[in-house]
């Protein structure tokens, strides 16, 4: 960036040019040369370490031992930092909730009517079709586990279960913990310790029944 020293606007060398057309320029004029035509250099100071509460801005060129600076200026935030820490938490929040779907999706889940075939009848469900999944889920673990169709019926029920019954209500705990924990948040930083600590529980479903 550069400065006009007549009127202390910042300018681009671009416009330096466009001001003096017969003048060939390098591509990085010296600062000697440019204060010659009534402009210099302009440099920003290095932003300085500051608060989550607070916030910079670059103040008007100054001048200072010998060169044109913009110095930056620390300031409260006007609400003090609330609505960015709820930004945050809101966010993390979200994120707890989609990391709660990831993890549920580790697992086997089925529907009520997905559940009543593998419980009555293994046949059909291999040959079931409702979203190309059931059959082919039931192949996978008979491939996998070296089961028949009935062991592995049983198989994904067992898992199933564990899901519903063990898993998912622990995994629920602990995701309104979590959520209970950020909303009690003093900091974005305290908000993100809590969310970066958040750890889904887990049992053995790979066992056969």
């Amino acid at each position: 960036m550069y400065i006009n020293l007549d009127t202390l606007a910042i300018i681009t060398l671009n416009d330096i040019k466009n001001a003096h057309p017969n003048i060939s320029f390098p591509a990085s004029p010296s600062d000697d040369h440019l204060k010659a035509l009534g402009f210099s250099v302009l440099t920003d100071d290095q932003p300085p370490a500051y608060e989550w509460f607070e916030s910079i801005s670059l103040g008007d060129p100054i001048a200072r031992e010998g060169a044109w600076v913009r110095e930056w200026t620390v300031a409260p935030l006007p609400d003090g930092g609330a609505a960015k820490l709820a930004q945050t938490i809101s966010s993390l929040i979200t994120e707890v909730d989609q990391s709660f779907d990831e993890w549920i999706g580790g697992y086997i889940t089925l529907s009520p009517a997905v559940m009543d075939v593998y419980r009555s009848n293994y046949d059909q469900a291999l040959a079931y079709t409702q979203d190309g999944s059931v059959g082919a889920m039931l192949q996978i673990v008979m491939d996998n586990q070296g089961m028949d169709a009935d062991a592995a019926a049983d198989f994904i029920i067992a898992q199933h279960d564990i899901l519903n019954n063990q898993l998912k209500p622990l995994g629920e705990a602990v995701r309104q913990a979590t959520k209970s924990a950020l909303r009690q948040a003093t900091s974005p930083d305290d908000a993100y310790g809590v969310f970066e600590g958040l750890i889904w529980p887990s049992v053995d479903t790979t066992a056969t029944p």
